[in-house]
């Protein structure tokens, strides 16, 4: 019931706001993922449809120099505390300043993370980015942070709360998270960079003396030359536990091709293809595990921001524990979005 009333609020009040902004320039755009999943371990173990995500954004200008976007996630859900089965996240509410410093925008607010490949992840595969799946971080948090971009350079630098978006209050402690991010693109057609994340996590109290640490790093390289797109991503992330006096390393790699058959065909098809690696403790033997994925993207319709994409993926998780049966994952996804300015 509390969700429910929290989510007529939040739309009541989203009305309200696009009512009051009459005279701004104002974008407002609804996305929806409509999915059917089938997941196999030696048999099927789950096969349902659920609308996964289903965005609400409002997205206002105020002048030449200041953007907002406001968004929050409504999904199905069958936890106990979501009502009537359905959730609801908040997932962004910043502001943009754009150009108060030539070739800089200051961002405020709930925001992306500017780490790995996380911030340009658009979900060519159905599965989430290597970073969010294995839970080195969210892909949003509240935060400041400030963009510099050149012709041939970026750079983000951020602070953030480091608890990640579903964490607000009493479940934040009084630690920021720092965060830095460079992209550099030598020759056309290929960008590298890296991320680096620390932050102190975790509570003080009568067990706990100290506050544990995170330190994570990642490079990224992407070739992007017409029909292929390939990612790459390495990523180490250390968590250091000083009262237990032990360091957690974790360390892994993704790489994505894709490929558009537009050019070849007329159709607007992309074949996409991932492998992720994934060991979570480098000290642990045969404690990790790999993922490949397989897929189709098809868009349907495109007209400018109002598009109809139909995704299919195959997913095999695999584990090195002997005895262990992999997990295979079928999933067909309908994503649909449009957009309009009021």
């Amino acid at each position: 019931m509390v969700s429910k009333k929290l989510l007529l609020s939040v739309i009541s009040f989203s009305i309200l706001f696009v009512t009051l902004a009459y005279g701004l320039d104002v974008n407002l755009s609804m996305e929806i993922w409509d999915r059917w999943t089938i997941v196999n371990q030696d048999s099927i173990t789950e096969n349902y449809m659920s609308v996964e995500r289903a965005y609400f954004r409002i997205e206002p200008k105020f002048g030449d120099y200041i953007k907002g976007r406001f968004n929050i996630d409504v999904f199905s859900s069958d936890k106990g505390n979501d009502a009537n089965g359905a959730g609801l996240k908040l997932k962004y509410a910043y502001l943009d300043f754009v150009n108060l410093i030539d070739y800089h925008t200051i961002t405020v607010g709930l925001m992306k993370n500017y780490f790995g490949t996380i911030y340009d992840w658009e979900y060519p595969t159905i599965e989430k980015d290597i970073n969010d799946l294995e839970h080195v971080l969210s892909s949003t948090d509240y935060g400041l942070g400030v963009t510099g971009k050149f012709d041939y350079f970026t750079y983000n630098v951020a602070v953030y709360n480091g608890e990640g978006y579903k964490k607000t209050g009493d479940d934040v402690n009084t630690n920021p998270c720092f965060m830095g991010n460079v992209r550099i693109s030598p020759i056309e057609y290929f960008t590298i960079g890296g991320s680096i994340r620390y932050h102190k996590y975790g509570t003080v109290d009568s067990i706990n003396d100290e506050y544990n640490t995170q330190m994570a790093y990642a490079g990224v390289a992407n070739i992007n030359f017409d029909p292929i797109n390939i990612w790459f991503e390495y990523i180490v992330d250390q968590d250091d536990d000083p009262n237990l006096d032990t360091t957690i390393t974790a360390q892994g790699f993704t790489v994505m091709p894709v490929l558009s058959l537009k050019n070849m065909t007329g159709a607007d098809v992309e074949l996409v293809a991932r492998y992720d690696q994934w060991d979570p403790n480098t000290d642990v033997d045969d404690d990790g595990h790999n993922r490949i994925i397989a897929g189709i993207n098809w868009n349907a319709y495109k007209d400018g921001s109002n598009t109809v994409m139909i995704q299919a993926n195959y997913e095999r998780l695999s584990w090195e524990a002997d005895g262990v049966d992999p997990v295979d994952v079928f999933a067909l996804q309908f994503r649909w979005k449009f957009k309009t300015a009021i």
